[in-house]
């Protein structure tokens, strides 16, 4: 089984979509309904694309389902002496660039542009690192050279 790692803020965000999902779900089967009781369902144009749109609906809800089932929620430790969950780092890129980002687990919904997820790829190459740390990111048509300049704590 599968396991998917958020923090207590991004499980809060993937139970928040999954809750409107579920609303909007509901409000489709609705006016599907609707508007079938007007017409003849199965010529009513109306009531076909209801039945798509609940399709498409109901598939999002289930994929929202298996990750809140398997959601492994980690709670950011008070430390900096190691790229963790939870942690922010300053990176120093190769052509001298400094970002700041914040590690997250698994990304659901709307995030700050400074945040990034432990499964992307600069994610997974710093996490465990430490101060002075440099890695180097193969994408498919790039590399991206980096330097952890500094590990701030969860709590700043």
């Amino acid at each position: 089984m599968k396991f998917y790692t958020f923090t207590p803020n991004g499980f809060e965000k993937l139970k928040k979509l999954l809750k409107e999902a579920e609303e909007e779900y509901k409000s489709i089967l609705t006016e599907g309904y609707k508007s079938g009781a007007e017409q003849d369902g199965h010529h009513d144009e109306g009531f076909q694309k209801s039945l798509s749109n609940a399709m498409v609906q109901s598939k999002r809800i289930r994929e929202l389902q298996e990750l809140n089932n398997n959601a492994h929620i980690v709670y950011p430790e008070n430390q900096n002496e190691v790229v963790k969950i939870g942690n922010g780092v300053s990176l120093e890129y190769g052509d001298g660039t400094i970002k700041i980002l914040i590690l997250e687990g698994y990304l659901m919904g709307d995030y700050d542009e400074n945040v990034i997820s432990i499964y992307s790829p600069l994610g997974k190459a710093i996490l465990g690192s430490k101060r002075g740390d440099e890695k180097t990111i193969t994408l498919p048509k790039s590399r991206i050279k980096v330097k952890i300049t500094d590990i701030i704590l969860p709590a700043a």
